[in-house]
């Protein structure tokens, strides 16, 4: 059923003293939103998540990790924008998000749809979606979170959008999909198996005529 929440670009869950939904708008803020009993988001359960506007271009998608025991979010920040960085804030027990800063990401990624992680041999790395076409892969501080070393993965994509995780059969893989934006020559979904040092060797899974305008992945 519609909830009366506006639309957003992208939602991620978030337990904290209560259940909350994160819904970045694609334009400059993060909304934080209270999930009902019923599962429900209703726009009055509804307020800004503090992450601070103004270090806000285009958000998009969010994703949550720790590190030295301090929870953050991380809010893939600029899109296809100039200057797209990725938005490093603290998650505090009420859910509000403060501190925020730059991760370390750099001033000069070609957009920044959505960020994830992975450890590969007892060693953090954060891979960056940019639509403008890349993956970049980073250095992970354990004990502050932030991010170095930053470089491209190396992988021939158009305009990569979502991204994830998972481990099958003791091979650890990523999952890229390949073609928001409305270009109706890339609507590929990417499974790249990932080695030792966290480069990417990646084969086309063939969707690309059931879908169209592909966004976002998530596996369980």
């Amino acid at each position: 059923t519609l909830t009366d929440v506006p639309s957003y670009s992208g939602i991620v869950f978030y337990q904290s003293d209560a259940l909350y939904a994160y819904l970045s708008d694609g334009s400059s803020t993060v909304q934080k939103c209270r999930v009902t009993p019923d599962g429900q988001l209703e726009n009055h359960h509804c307020a800004d998540s503090g992450a601070v506007p103004i270090f806000l271009n285009c958000p998009m998608y969010i994703t949550f990790q720790t590190f030295n025991q301090v929870n953050y979010a991380y809010i893939a920040n600029g899109d296809f924008h100039i200057g797209a960085s990725v938005i490093q804030c603290r998650v505090e027990n009420n859910g509000d998000f403060t501190h925020c800063q730059d991760s370390g990401a750099g001033a000069h990624l070609n957009g920044a749809a959505d960020v994830d992680f992975a450890l590969i041999a007892g060693k953090t790395y954060a891979y960056i979606t940019q639509p403008g076409g890349s993956i970049a892969k980073c250095d992970v501080d354990q004990h502050d979170g932030l991010f170095s070393h930053c470089a491209s993965a190396n992988i021939d994509v158009n305009k990569p959008i979502g991204m994830t995780f998972k481990t099958i059969a003791n091979q650890l893989y990523a999952y890229i999909v390949d073609g928001g934006f409305g270009d109706s020559t890339a609507h590929t979904v990417l499974q790249c198996a990932v080695d030792l040092s966290g480069l990417l060797d990646c084969v086309d899974l063939g969707v690309r005529d059931v879908f169209s305008n592909t966004f976002g992945i998530a596996m369980f």
